[in-house]
């Protein structure tokens, strides 16, 4: 049998044959993990040491998914050789396979003790910042946990509610960087495990497969979602050893880290109706978050539907010379288009204006910003935007401080706020009747002399009919209590200075389960136990 080293497979040529480890498998659905599998990832190595990612089709997947499992070492026929995606590569090459319905797989029953098992990058946390934005290949990082959560119902801007779990990682130089783990994996990491392991010894982590992420602003952190794995304790890994070998024998038990439930973060939601919103002080309530059941009336027609996004951030950018340049100084080579749709609705009280941007615009129209521009002509609203009038929804939003406070443009004579919607929490449908509600100045009554008033017969009075109002010994019911979780992410890091003069302040858009025991989380329990004082 002629088998083929990875490291000289080739687009143009079909009748390779690979021998190949499974290191890592995960299934990809998108931005929801309730949505269909869009394709089946793979990380696979050869004896050699040679890594590289593949890729199953969504149609080859029924016949090939059970027989690639992680660790399991196949033989592979039937294979085509790409090149590499331009994208969240969770291995460094030029190539990929794509594996194919008639892909052969032949599983190896012996596993010689020198075929590698884990393949990773190690990126530094001083050089996390600068990769944020960067989508290119996924990042992959080692440190110590010192702070872990329990896994937690969380909704994201987009209104998917989905479960989220914060660990703390710090370095051998005392730099400190959040990890969030979402979906499923938030779910499969063995939190109970780690806080045992951590009371005996050091619990050291490497995450593979996470991105560079911050939040308006906010310091970066590491998100994990469907891509991510990690390796704890494991005495196999080299890196792992020489880590554990650094860090020092001195050790405290890992901090437990409280993410707020959507129980608590609804008591701080108010609810308002637009009149009262209307009076809201754009300084003093600039952090409130309001909950309101609103009708869209109207598209703004003064203002885009998009704008030039910064790939690093959420701000506008703008070309000089060959590079983009955003408010924030992030300097890059590409932008990206986003939604920021200004319309106007009511709630039958007054009429307000409304932000909507990126992933929320996204969920309610259905269509990317990019699908959209490549359908519509960028002068003329798109009908699919137009339909948006009507539509009832209920949404939790905030002051958007740079449009309530700075009023320019045409509508600086506007001095009523604006608000920006962080999530839509549900859709009625349409309701044509309120959407032709117009903000209106009150019809003052003037009085006037008998002699102005014209000869009309005399008003008939109508007596109001008495009805008998029975109560109940009980009190009604109270409404059912709301789920929902606050957007903001708020900082579990304090003032907590990393080398490089950088300050990290941590932060908050059906797997297999994790196989790794007790036995091997508390490796290092041998050492000694001190404590510090």
């Amino acid at each position: 049998m002629d088998i083929t080293p990875l490291s000289q497979v080739r687009p143009g040529v079909y009748h390779y044959i690979i021998c190949v480890r499974i290191s890592r498998v995960w299934e990809f659905h998108g931005k929801n993990d309730d949505d269909p599998i869009k394709h089946l990832d793979l990380v696979i190595i050869d004896q050699q040491g040679t890594a590289m990612y593949a890729e199953v089709p969504q149609e080859a997947i029924y016949t090939l998914q059970p027989r690639l499992q992680e660790s399991k070492i196949l033989i592979m026929r039937k294979i085509y050789v790409d090149n590499a995606k331009l994208s969240f590569k969770p291995v460094h090459g030029k190539y990929m396979i794509r594996l194919h319905p008639k892909t052969l797989l032949e599983e190896v029953n012996e596993d010689p003790q020198d075929f590698p098992k884990y393949t990773f990058h190690l990126t530094p946390f001083p050089e996390l910042p600068q990769l944020e934005g960067n989508n290119e290949y996924f990042i992959d990082v080692i440190g110590c946990i010192t702070a872990l959560s329990d896994a937690t119902p969380f909704q994201t801007s987009s209104g998917i509610v989905r479960m989220k779990r914060l660990i703390h990682l710090v370095d051998l130089r005392g730099n400190k960087i959040e990890v969030s783990l979402w979906g499923r994996r938030a779910e499969e990491f063995p939190g109970q495990q780690v806080f045992k392991a951590s009371e005996m010894n050091h619990v050291i982590v490497i995450f593979v497969g996470t991105s560079v992420k911050s939040y308006r602003g906010s310091p970066p952190f590491l998100s994990g979602t469907a891509a991510c794995r990690w390796y704890i304790n494991l005495p196999e890994i080299h890196e792992i050893n020489t880590f554990y070998a650094s860090i020092g024998e001195q050790y405290q038990s890992i901090q437990k880290l409280h993410i707020q439930t959507m129980n608590e973060m609804q008591n701080k939601i108010e609810q308002k109706t637009f009149l009262e919103m209307k009076l809201v002080d754009p300084f003093d309530d600039m952090s409130k978050r309001f909950e309101c059941t609103m009708i869209v009336t109207r598209i703004a027609d003064n203002k885009p539907w998009f704008y030039q996004g910064c790939t690093k951030c959420n701000t506008s950018t703008r070309y000089e010379g060959k590079t983009y340049i955003c408010k924030q100084g992030h300097i890059s080579s590409q932008m990206v288009h986003r939604y920021k749709i200004s319309l106007y609705a009511t709630d039958g009280t007054y009429e307000l204006e409304f932000v909507l941007f990126d992933e929320r615009a996204t969920s309610l129209i259905g269509k990317t910003v990019e699908k959209l521009l490549r359908q519509s002509n960028k002068s003329e609203l798109p009908e699919e935007i137009k339909a948006i009038v009507g539509e009832k929804l209920t949404v939790v939003t905030k002051l958007f401080p740079g449009k309530s406070i700075k009023k320019r443009g045409p509508n600086k004579d506007n001095k009523d706020p604006t608000f920006d919607i962080l999530s839509i929490k549900k859709r009625h449908g349409k309701d044509l009747l309120l959407s032709v509600f117009k903000k209106e100045e009150p019809v003052v009554l003037h009085s006037a002399s008998s002699s102005q008033l014209p000869k009309l017969p005399p008003l008939v009075p109508i007596e109001p009919k008495t009805q008998d109002i029975q109560t109940s010994g009980s009190e009604a019911a109270s409404p059912h209590e709301l789920q929902l979780m606050e957007i903001d992410q708020t900082s579990c890091f304090d003032n907590l200075s990393v080398s490089y003069k950088r300050n990290f302040n941590a932060i908050d858009d059906s797997d297999k389960e994790e196989t790794h025991g007790a036995d091997q989380l508390s490796v290092f329990a041998k050492r000694p136990k001190m404590k510090n004082n």
